[in-house]
């Protein structure tokens, strides 16, 4: 090989570098179209929850739900930050933001390629949670999961799975970058589900009176879910008021008639919250 072509090659080898965006995928949203026509008002489209690992208590199970939604009318809900050690019941904040802006953003998440099935690859390492992943714009909607999704797990995976999950990194940026300066109420629930644990569980906290209905009443028991022993929901104003105790009682240790009950509360239902899932 002539030194000529051995600088033309190196030049074909950095470029290929520099560009590896390109060669591997984008690992950024584009910019455009910001708006689009708006979806339907109730249509999920955007549902981001961060899983369970393998070896979590199994109150985390009961009170696993999505970390970030958003719906075709501007509806966004998004969790607030907290440290598992202040317990299991979580709480929320809401927004409305402009519809076409949500419509904009699964529009740029199609155009970056979102909108099929990929592969995300999977770190070899054991235990942890996935990032799950809903979308639905204009067509079909599509779900990814992400195993161990963290940058600082990733050196194994190849060019091509980093790039996805880069991606799916800027889109979650670009999602929260929606709301901007909009104006954040405390999370309102319509509907949502307890479940009931027995035996071996993580009793801390200190129990307080069940504050909604009785669980007897509502509660059904060997439900197909892997949460609790068994589940039931609420709505409406009992629905709020249980939420809103909740978040006073982050453990979940209730009395009912004087009777000590492991109650925990999920109050963001999302795509997989139920009382069969």
């Amino acid at each position: 090989m002539t030194r000529g072509m051995i600088k033309a090659a190196a030049a074909v080898l950095a470029a290929l570098l520099l560009g590896a965006c390109s060669v591997f995928g984008p690992t950024e949203l584009p910019d455009d179209p910001a708006r689009a026509d708006p979806l339907p008002q109730d249509q999920l489209v955007l549902e981001v929850t961060y899983g369970v690992g393998g070896l979590a208590p199994p109150e985390l199970y009961a009170t696993a739900a999505p970390w970030l939604l958003a719906y075709g009318d501007g509806r966004m809900i998004m969790a607030e930050p907290q440290n598992v050690k202040d317990g299991w019941h979580k709480s929320y904040r809401q927004t409305m933001i402009d519809p076409e802006l949500v419509a904009g953003l699964a529009e740029r998440a199609r155009a970056a390629g979102l909108d099929r099935e990929l592969d995300f690859g999977s770190p070899q390492v054991t235990d942890l949670g996935s990032l799950n992943f809903l979308l639905h714009g204009t067509g079909e909607p599509v779900r990814h999961r992400a195993y161990a999704f963290g940058p600082e797990m990733e050196d194994g995976l190849s060019p091509w799975e980093r790039s996805r999950r880069d991606l799916l990194r800027s889109l979650i940026d670009n999602a929260e970058a929606l709301a901007g300066d909009a104006s954040w109420q405390p999370y309102r629930p319509e509907l949502i589900f307890v479940y009931e644990q027995r035996g071996d569980t993580h009793d801390r906290g200190t129990a307080e009176p069940w504050p909604g209905p009785d669980p007897d009443r509502f509660l059904i028991e060997g439900t197909k879910s892997f949460r609790g022993t068994a589940c039931g929901e609420l709505r409406g104003a009992e629905a709020d008021r249980v939420y809103q105790a909740s978040l006073r009682n982050r453990f979940g240790q209730w009395t009912v008639d004087g009777e000590p009950r492991k109650l925990l509360i999920n109050a963001v239902p999302g795509s997989r919250t139920g009382c069969d899932r």
